[in-house]
């Protein structure tokens, strides 16, 4: 009977309570930040894909170029940012840019959205482009923002350029009038989507209620001097 009772005593719980050990729990690792892609092969394709229209242009020309697709469009290729093997994607936004590499060298492209209104909204991202037998990167060029939008007009003036002759060749433009028509059409917009970024800096600069004579003299004396 005696032991019984101790067996009982012993398995409740009592007054008598000893420490015990707290181990201190570690802390979550910080979430990974992916890293942004600033170089790619000649062989890959840059993607970007937007919800809204943008406008993407590249300085200096001749280094890249940009094709515009549409949700739901699948690509098969090398991605820059990928594993170096072909795959296939599949545009999941509204608008698909494919930059493709013309020749190794640095690009800067100026990304905004086509009914940009604000300075802020304009991105540029700086790129190098490998090559296959000449890995090593070309020295970039220091540009001003006139510079950049000059490349980036000819760099639309020339594919312009192409565009019509593609045009005369398949019969959709047939006489010298509609030819004219067209180009100038097109050169406008050139002219448009390559001077929008400096046209909106200078508004953000001395535009609006900020703008004075000697602020506005004192920022676009800059372009000659820059030229220099």
């Amino acid at each position: 009977m005696k032991t019984l009772l101790l067996l009982i005593l012993l398995l409740q719980d009592g007054p008598i309570v000893f420490p015990d050990l707290t181990r201190p729990v570690p802390p979550p690792p910080p979430p990974v930040r992916p890293e942004r892609v600033d170089a790619f092969s000649v062989e890959d394709i840059y993607l970007i894909e937007s919800d809204l229209p943008l406008h993407v242009l590249a300085s200096p020309s001749g280094v890249v170029e940009v094709e515009q697709e549409q949700q739901g469009t699948v690509i098969r290729g090398k991605f820059a940012g990928g594993n170096g093997s072909l795959e296939r994607r599949k545009i999941s936004r509204t608008n698909g840019y494919l930059v493709t590499a013309a020749a190794p060298g640095q690009v800067e492209l100026i990304v905004l959205p086509a009914a940009a209104t604000e300075t802020l909204e304009v991105r540029r991202v700086a790129l190098r482009v490998v090559g296959r037998a000449d890995p090593s990167p070309e020295p970039e060029r220091q540009q001003d923002a006139v510079a950049q939008a000059f490349r980036a007009y000819e760099a639309a003036w020339r594919q312009a350029q192409t565009d019509l002759a593609d045009r005369l060749d398949s019969g959709l433009v047939t006489s010298e009038s509609d030819a004219a028509d067209w180009f100038a059409t097109a050169n406008t917009e050139a002219r448009k989507q390559a001077f929008t970024p400096l046209l909106q800096s200078e508004q953000g600069a001395f535009g609006g209620i900020k703008w004075t004579a000697a602020g506005h003299a004192q920022f676009i004396r800059r372009y000659a001097t820059n030229a220099k």
